[in-house]
């Protein structure tokens, strides 16, 4: 006979707990990334000389983004933690004594990160796009408060086609004001596209931002369609980021890189990152809840707490691997995307039917 507990006075203590420890691991997590962040970056803001307002004000744009990575491992290490705890304090097993089935019991947990998995993305597709495309700006901002008065072109050639750019950051891969000189057959320029930045779209090429092209050409200059396009060549590190475009933004993209005959398939892993990002908030603790009441007895405190933090690790190294796989097309681009929630998604399944057959 199983216990119906009045009230829901359980599920709301259940709830309670976790939230509690999700506060704590989010904040934790949260302030890891934030340090490490900070120093990595502690050279380049004494090289450019950046304030303590200018510090504040470029971390309150990057908050967002660290935020986004630490949610789904947050509430894993919560999920895990609560568990133990429970089973620390004899409440777990107190429970089964009653006839409270520890699924039903820790529900409401699995219903909090169903409920956060929607807010996540949101946070991911709205809100981390525009802080990011702000956070740039301050780097810009950052960069050019030092450099005033000084000269940082970047001169580039590759083929019959010289490049300049004021500034590049190969980390963001964004170039500002740049300029494309077309030469001739006799070394002079016939043509000058000018463009306010352009982005690293993959193997060496370059989306420019609003280029306006003039010609020259039998002495007469005048204005032509400019190409969006420019190749820098693939010697030029630079990296392919696309944290600053939305879902809709990034499917525009691959639409218009696609339609010019060119390789989009770093933005279409990212396409698929994106979307199956939510999932992991529901998969990743949903596994940390069936391994820790899937035996009889259930484990310790301690090895539930370290099996939480292998499963952080393992999903994030999955994550980084099949990415890159598809950056590199050994994986297609969906697979790379929905492959490690996908694949962990799997593992919950068999954790499900063990659980059925206990």
């Amino acid at each position: 006979v199983f216990v119906r507990p009045k009230n829901r006075a359980l599920q709301r203590y259940i709830a309670g707990r976790f939230f509690q420890m999700l506060g704590i691991c989010f904040g934790a997590l949260l302030v890891a990334y934030f340090l490490v962040d900070l120093l990595e970056r502690l050279e380049w803001f004494a090289e450019h000389g950046a304030s303590s307002r200018d510090i504040a004000e470029l971390y309150a744009w990057r908050l967002p983004t660290l935020a986004s990575r630490v949610i789904p491992m947050s509430l894993l290490l919560a999920a895990g933690l609560t568990v133990s705890l429970l089973t620390a304090q004899g409440e777990l097993i107190g429970m089964r004594a009653c006839g409270i089935p520890a699924p039903r019991a820790l529900a409401p947990v699995l219903v909090i990160c169903t409920v956060v998995a929607p807010l996540y993305f949101v946070l991911n597709d709205t809100i981390v796009p525009r802080t990011t495309k702000y956070y740039h700006k301050t780097q810009s901002e950052i960069r050019g408060d030092v450099r005033a008065g000084r000269s940082s072109a970047l001169w580039y050639r590759v083929g019959n086609f010289v490049y300049q750019a004021d500034d590049l950051d190969s980390r963001a891969g964004t170039a500002n004001n740049i300029r494309v000189y077309e030469l001739g057959q006799d070394a002079r320029p016939i043509s000058r596209v000018d463009a306010v930045e352009a982005r690293h779209i993959g193997g060496g090429m370059w989306r420019l931002s609003d280029p306006f092209r003039v010609s020259l050409a039998d002495g007469d200059i005048r204005t032509v369609n400019a190409d969006y396009f420019a190749e820098l060549g693939k010697d030029l590190e630079a990296r392919v980021n696309t944290r600053h475009l939305s879902i809709a933004a990034l499917r525009r993209e691959i639409e218009e890189i696609e339609a010019r005959g060119m390789d989009a398939t770093h933005f279409k892993v990212d396409y698929y990152v994106k979307w199956a990002a939510p999932l992991s908030c529901i998969v990743l603790p949903a596994i940390a809840l069936l391994f820790a009441i899937g035996g009889a007895p259930p484990p310790s405190a301690g090895f539930t707490g370290i099996m939480s933090i292998v499963i952080a690790v393992t999903f994030i190294l999955a994550t980084g691997v099949s990415s890159s796989l598809g950056y590199g097309k050994g994986l297609p681009p969906m697979v790379a995307g929905w492959g490690p929630p996908g694949l962990f998604g799997l593992i919950a399944v068999y954790l499900v039917s063990r659980l059925r057959k206990h």
